[in-house]
């Protein structure tokens, strides 16, 4: 706040107004400094020779002196902006690009050599899973057998094979018999009919 502003205010809530001249700029304030540690020392920068200082303690900036001898500095354009922008992509392209071909060999490189060293690893993984799997499932073909139902429908299966057997025995016995009965009848056929008859 300024001083006039502080009078006002001081008008209004009746409180008296005192100045206070220790902030002045340039005082010497005497203190530690945190960032070098050294006691008893100037906490404020000394104001340069030709400042110039208000009453109220408010630091006027001043005017920096013309620079002499300094060349005349001409901005780009935008064309120039431009020109300059695609000379160094132009230039920077092949080299990226060279950068990108040696990082892909070599991540290629990379992932080859660790494919070459788990393979190993993986494929004994795998075969101790299908052996597992294999026994796995010799154990439950095992436990399905001893299910009574299991039992039941094997002892199913062997009397139908028995009775099937049974069965072709008895058709193949029949079929013999009917052989034999057909040989008989065929022998008394012809001694009943050639009897007596010389045959020249």
């Amino acid at each position: 706040m300024t001083e006039e502003q502080l009078l006002r205010l001081s008008k209004i809530s009746g409180l008296p107004f005192v100045p206070v001249e220790y902030n002045f700029p340039g005082m010497n304030q005497i203190g530690l400094d945190l960032q070098t540690g050294v006691r008893n020392t100037s906490l404020v920068e000394p104001l340069p020779a030709d400042a110039k200082v208000t009453t109220g303690g408010i630091v006027e900036p001043v005017e920096p002196a013309e620079p002499v001898g300094t060349p005349d500095y001409k901005a780009p354009t935008l064309d120039d902006i431009y020109n300059n922008e695609t000379r160094y992509q132009r230039e920077l392209n092949p080299i990226l690009a060279d950068r990108n071909r040696q990082a892909a060999a070599l991540a290629l490189q990379q992932s080859k050599a660790q494919a070459a060293a788990l393979f190993p690893y993986i494929d004994a993984a795998a075969q101790s899973a299908t052996d597992r799997n294999l026994q796995a499932s010799e154990r439950f073909r095992a436990f399905k057998e001893q299910l009574p139902s299991s039992i039941q429908d094997i002892m199913a299966s062997k009397q139908q094979q028995m009775a099937s057997a049974s069965s072709a025995f008895a058709i193949e016995a029949q079929a013999l018999a009917n052989q034999q009965q057909a040989a008989t009848g065929f022998g008394q056929l012809g001694t009943g009919r050639y009897a007596g008859r010389r045959i020249a």
